[in-house]
């Protein structure tokens, strides 16, 4: 995990007890934004990244600039089993992923987002399945105004393995869960084809399961 207080930001990742994995490397943001880590699990390499993003939208694009050429210089951009998610603090697409307020793209965050997914192969899984359903990860009541903020990026070449990918309830927060099932099998290939605290937790037997949530203190 990375936080840089008690009082603000905050990111981890979990595994549960009795997974067969290997830490291999990690990097932690300084002041609690993202955590990176270079995952073994059941003989597979994966690239498990958990982020919390800035609030101001030069700050979000300077956040995912400084994130993807921190993979790039941990020569990490050459990974294939990414799964990055977290609190990206912009909707993508507002017309699918914002209900109320002005519907205008946030067109600096959303081409820098689309700069990391083209840059490391990778997509917004829980759109990719759902392709025209409006569900939202965050709201507030006056105005009531209501977004998706929180995203499931995974590598291309993953998506055939994702189960299922769902935004669901939490507690003690102002934001949904977003959650994401892999099938993992021997037959799997790799190649083409408030504080916040945000938490991925790996599932044992033939199953990835990660949740992010926001736990405010």
């Amino acid at each position: 995990m990375s936080h840089e207080s008690a009082y603000s930001r905050g990111v981890s990742i979990l595994f549960k007890k009795g997974v067969d994995f290997i830490i291999h490397s990690k990097i932690l943001h300084l002041i609690g934004r993202y955590v990176i880590l270079k995952a073994e699990i059941k003989e597979k390499m994966y690239l498990l990244i958990n982020i919390y993003a800035p609030n101001k939208d030069t700050n979000i694009v300077e956040f995912l600039k400084d994130l993807g050429t921190t993979l790039q210089k941990e020569n990490l951009d050459d990974e294939e089993n990414i799964i990055l998610g977290g609190d990206f603090n912009c909707p993508l697409n507002p017309v699918l992923d914002k209900k109320g307020g002005i519907l205008l793209p946030r067109k600096s965050v959303v081409a820098t987002i689309d700069c990391l997914c083209a840059d490391f192969d990778l997509v917004d899984i829980w759109r990719v399945t759902n392709r025209s359903t409006k569900s939202y990860t965050w709201s507030q009541n006056s105005p009531m105004i209501l977004y998706r903020l929180d995203h499931w990026l995974i590598s291309n070449n993953l998506q055939d393995l994702v189960t299922t990918t769902d935004i669901i309830p939490a507690i003690k927060t102002d934001h949904a869960a977003i959650s994401i099932k892999f099938s993992i099998s021997e037959k799997h290939i790799k190649g083409p084809g408030h504080s916040k605290m945000n938490c991925s937790l790996l599932d044992d037997k033939d199953y990835i399961r990660d949740v992010t949530a926001k736990i405010p203190i």
